[in-house]
Formats: structure tokens, C-alpha cells, sequence
């Protein structure tokens, strides 16, 4: 399991399900100012400037499942509650991507 944390909010993630949000939202064009392999990476620390990337990029794809749900989630296999929930975190900045153990 993953875990994606800032101060007091930890949210866990399955590392595939992790893996098929990055990839997905490479393919939509998110280019993250690191190679995407990092954001796998134990004890990485996701700078604000990434983690708002990430976050707007999220937001663009929420906003376009809204419009269409039946296309979005017949191409989107992962949950996506959680997706906005990590969505609505990456928003808050700078957090660590670390391995539960």
C-alpha cells in the first residue's frame, strides 16, 4: 500500500491503482517536471509545484467525466473516488509518497 501524506491527512492507495491514475494522466498530457517512475518512488516528496500539476490536471479530467459519464468510465478502470480524492489533496501542495510497511 501507498501512502500519500501531509501533516495530519494520509490518504492510502493501492501501488496499481497509483501506477493507473499517473499513466492515465500522462496520457492526457500531465508532463510532470520529474520522470513519472518518481512519483513510485518510497519516501518521495511530491513539491507543491507537481502536486498542483497534478491536482489541474485531475480537475480537467473530473470536469470532462461530468460531461460525459458513460464515455469516461467506459475508458477509466480506477476508482474514481478515489481519484478525486487525490485530486482534492494534490490541490493542498507539497506532500510524501511513502510505503506502508
Amino acid at each position: 500500500m501507498l501512502l500519500l501524506t501531509r501533516e495530519d491527512w494520509t490518504i492510502e492507495v493501492e501501488p496499481s491503482t497509483w501506477s493507473e491514475i499517473l499513466l492515465f494522466l500522462t496520457k492526457c498530457g500531465w508532463k510532470p517536471s520529474v520522470p513519472v517512475h518518481h512519483l513510485s518512488a518510497n519516501d518521495f516528496t511530491v513539491t507543491g509545484d507537481i502536486a498542483q500539476s497534478l491536482a489541474a490536471a485531475g480537475e480537467v479530467v473530473l470536469d470532462e467525466t461530468m460531461k460525459d459519464p458513460l464515455t469516461a468510465y467506459s475508458v477509466i478502470k480506477f476508482d474514481m473516488g478515489k481519484f478525486a480524492e487525490i485530486v482534492e489533496f494534490a490541490s493542498e501542495g507539497e506532500f510524501i509518497i511513502s510505503r506502508k510497511v
